[in-house]
């Protein structure tokens, strides 16, 4: 009986320490710092208990939060020439309500390269 007991307990330690490490590669593949252009978007896919809240941003018009799973911040709104679609936005990661790591997405001008030859 102890044998058993022994047997499933090591069994969970092994399971608790498999979705331990999936969440941990999870956050640490996300990336720090992102620069995005005017009219990207930027795409993150988080497993379940992760979350992407907006901490700070300077221009409101810039950000587009979708839902828990897949978070899209988005950089256009329409094609106007009056309203500027640059700023920062600081996003940042939750594990089930506990901050674990911050995002800096900077949008800058969209800039036309036109090649001479």
């Amino acid at each position: 009986m102890k044998n058993l007991t022994k047997k499933i307990s090591i069994a969970f330690l092994l399971m608790f320490l498999l979705v331990l490490l999936t969440y941990v590669s999870d956050i640490t593949n996300l990336p720090s710092d992102v620069i995005l252009f005017e009219g990207e978007t930027l795409k993150l896919n988080t497993l379940f208990g992760v979350e992407l809240e907006t901490e700070k941003t300077s221009n409101p018009n810039i950000e587009k939060i979708e839902n828990n799973e897949t978070v899209t911040v988005a950089a256009n709104i329409a094609d106007t020439s009056d309203i500027s679609c640059t700023g920062t936005i600081n996003l940042s990661v939750k594990i089930f309500g506990a901050k674990v790591k911050e995002i800096n997405v900077n949008v800058i001008e969209n800039v036309e390269v036109v090649p001479i030859g």
